[in-house]
């Protein structure tokens, strides 16, 4: 299991994933791939990445910490690329990995673990557990396009008045030229 974050050494965080990790998977190996990721650097992070996760074994899972909170529109993911698991956000630092290869297998985390500090972190430790032990990690099957932010969170963050004016059935018609 590789361990990649932007959580930095100075506090406790690292290690209660790793004792999350010791407790659920006996014998485990745990590799810092990096914590020094600049705070939610997608690009960084999946340079760093895309350049390290080769060189381990396949069948190798991947922990990715980088704006790694849960929400509705920053769900966790696990995708399976080239025999390797990455099991993260679903915040486009993935996409930026597989560039152009497909990966074999993209599914959605469809388990809830709470709102406390590290709570999302656990849920990353909780699929690395059930990939390790062989489980089914396949909870909602989903497919790239679902992986694309939703175009109506990109309008209302955009132009805040939007809904209100899509929510008008009439308007809507006349701008698609319906």
């Amino acid at each position: 299991v590789t361990l990649t974050t932007d959580f930095g050494y100075k506090d406790y965080s690292i290690s209660v994933i790793k004792a999350a990790l010791f407790q659920q998977i006996p014998n485990v190996n745990t590799i810092d791939i990096s914590h020094e990721i600049s705070p939610y650097n997608h690009s960084e992070t999946a340079y760093i990445l895309k350049n390290a996760y080769k060189v381990f074994p396949k069948g190798s899972i991947h922990i990715v910490g980088v704006e790694s909170e849960y929400n509705p529109e920053n769900i966790h993911i696990v995708m399976q690329l080239e025999g390797h698991f990455f099991i993260g956000a679903d915040n486009g630092i993935f996409s930026l990995i597989k560039e152009d290869k497909k990966a074999e297998k993209i599914v959605a985390i469809n388990i809830w673990v709470g709102h406390r500090p590290l709570q999302s972190e656990k849920l990353l430790v909780i699929m690395a557990m059930s990939r390790s032990l062989g489980l089914s990690m396949i909870r909602v099957a989903t497919t790239p396009a679902a992986l694309q932010p939703h175009p109506i969170l990109m309008v209302r963050a955009c132009l805040p008045c939007a809904p209100d004016f899509l929510n008008n059935e009439s308007r809507l018609k006349a701008t698609l030229g319906k």
